[in-house]
Order: C-alpha cells, then structure tokens, then sequence
C-alpha cells in the first residue's frame, strides 16, 4: 500500500479537500488497472486503493467488501460515496475505491461479465444486478397463471448467457391439492423438457435445500421472482444468521408479504454468493429484435431453423417448422402464446 504524498498536519484538511474532488468527479481516468494500488488525483496527490465488492446500495452511498485476489471477503463493508459520473454502480459490481482512513469513495467501477436489468413501469432501464452466474427463479403454485413472466426471465438469461434454475416453492401447498398437484406437474414436465433443472422447495421442512446448496456452489446466483413467492424465505434459511427479515402470512392467504426493497449480496461459505433482489409484479425486457427474442425461447429458436421464410413469426405463414413442432407435441401451446404476447409486446415498445 502506499504512503500519502503530504504532511501529517494537513492530514484531515487534504483528505476533506479530496474528497470533495472525488464527489464532484474532478478526478483523473474513469477505470483504474486492476492491479492498481494507487490513484492520483489531478492535485498529484497520491491515494490508496482497495478493491471490493458492491453488496448493497441505498442511493448515492454503496456498501463495499474488501477483497482479496480471488474475490473472496476479507474486511467487514464499509459505506462509500460515488463520483459523480458512477451513478450506474449495481450490487455485484467490483469497484476500486479510496482507503484512505477517514473518507471512502468509489473511483471506478471494472468491466462487468454479466448485467442483469429490466425495463420499469416508467419504461426506463433498471439495473438489478452485475457479475452474475446463474438467475434463480422463484415461483410458487399459486402463480400459476404467470408463466408470461417466467417466460421474460428465461429470455433473460438465454440472452445474457448465465444459467437459470427454475424453484418451484411452497411444495407443502400442494398436499391434498389435486389440482395445484395437477399443474406442478404440468408445470415441471413443459420446462424440463426444453432443458431446464427445476426443483421443488419448502421452507417448512426444507424439502430441496440439499440439492439447492450444490447448484449454489462457486456460483454468484440472483434469487429472482414475483413478490410473495418466497425467495427471502429461501435464503433466510441458506443463511439463518443473515438479519433477514420475513414478512408475515396474510390471514386469507399461504403466500408470505414481501419484504425485500433493495439488491443484497450476500457470500457464502461454499465459495459462492447469493443475491435477493426486490419482489416486481413485472418484469419487461428492454427493446429486442425478433430474432433476439426467438433466441430467448431455446426451442421455438431450435425449430424455426427449418421454417420456409427467414422471418417467419409462426402463426399464419405457410411451412411453418415452429407450427408444426406443436402439432407433434415438441413444442407447448402454452409457450408459443408466450412467444407471440411478448412478440407483440416488444413490436409496440420499438415503435
């Protein structure tokens, strides 16, 4: 680490004169090397630099874990403040920031492997998380009439090419539940046979939480989902002594409040992590082509290569591949409704 270039009489003044520069972006290069130890600010002052991981952010102040070289914690988080010009920083983002005893602040942010966001009700980009292996969507039988949205995260994740992992949760609700038994069923053999894993969970008596722990191992999963379906439940119990809190049963209804309101990252001691986002009651996908969209759905794409017309939309045109698959059962009507609602739904955002 490297020593401060002024006088330690000056120490409090300097360090509060450079932290105004870092906030209002006065700074030098936007990304620092990764093997960088220093930053020196256009004053020539020269700054040590930590590298660390953004685990939550509450607006313009990030929480950030110190890491070693193997991206592991080794410090408990500290608050930092943000240069102007890195609004943009998200949970899982690995950032450089100042240490110098007194005054944190974030100085760059590195190039993300993988970024997970989706479009407001106001039709904005949101950003939900960075750095990301695998989305783990979280569902329940009661949402059986939500598959649309299911549908959005898996062209998601197909797109941005990180894994998905489909939870099936509150499985006790199905007991004595013929048809909620009738659905899950339904339910898991339409996705596992594109080519999805899927699991059954509870949180009641932990059903599914051996094989979970193994797909979380080394991998930075996001817990994603509609609010109420459970996912803070879920990793309450992964992680008993995280502050968690649960949201407590309706009187009318199984299905718990949500309660999460902000991105957490939390580390695990397998060697990977897990993110719990905010519950959303819509989940739109920023603007895509068609053929963007066909790649998100992994079988209609597998199908369509065989279509008469390149840009066949599968529904009136003639030697239709896609069509034909769902006469043979290869492909559900369930899904290509799917395909052709949120077709219609990204044709209307384009314009």
């Amino acid at each position: 680490m490297v020593s401060l270039n002024y006088n330690s009489m000056n120490h409090r003044k300097l360090i509060s004169k450079k932290a105004w520069n870092f906030s209002k972006g006065k700074t030098g290069s936007k990304k620092l090397p990764r093997n960088s130890s220093e930053f020196v600010n256009t004053q020539g002052f020269s700054i040590p630099v930590k590298i660390g991981r953004c685990i939550s952010r509450y607006g313009k102040q990030v929480n950030v874990v110190t890491l070693d070289k193997f991206e592991n914690p080794i410090e408990p988080p500290v608050k930092c403040s943000l240069r102007a010009n890195l609004d943009h920083i998200v949970v899982g983002d690995i950032v450089r920031f100042s240490d110098d005893g007194e005054s944190n602040i974030i100085l760059s942010v590195d190039d993300r492997k993988s970024i997970i966001e989706r479009i407001n009700s106001q039709g904005k980009i949101k950003l939900l998380a960075a750095n990301v292996d695998q989305m783990i969507i979280v569902t329940s039988p009661k949402f059986k009439q939500e598959l649309i949205m299911l549908d959005r995260y898996l062209i998601t994740s197909e797109l941005i090419g990180v894994k998905a992992l489909i939870i099936i949760n509150k499985h006790d609700l199905l007991q004595n539940n013929k048809k909620l038994k009738e659905f899950t069923a339904d339910f898991y053999r339409r996705y596992n046979k594109i080519g999805y894993e899927i699991l059954q969970t509870s949180t009641f008596n932990e059903k599914g939480f051996e094989e979970l722990q193994d797909h979380l191992k080394r991998q930075n999963s996001i817990f994603t989902g509609q609010s109420g379906v459970g996912k803070s439940s879920i990793i309450k119990t992964l992680l008993p002594d995280e502050d968690i809190k649960i949201g407590t049963q309706r009187s009318h209804s199984p299905l718990g409040r949500h309660t999460t309101s902000v991105a957490r990252w939390y580390f695990l001691d397998n060697g990977g992590a897990i993110i719990d986002s905010p519950g959303i009651r819509s989940f739109g996908l920023k603007r895509l082509t068609s053929d963007e969209l066909e790649k998100g759905f992994v079988e209609i794409s597998k199908n369509a290569k065989s279509c008469q017309f390149r840009n066949c939309k599968h529904q009136t045109e003639p030697n239709c591949s896609v069509k034909d698959a769902v006469q043979q059962g290869k492909i559900s009507t369930q899904r290509l409704n799917s395909f052709h609602y949120i077709l219609n739904e990204v044709s209307l955002r384009n314009g």
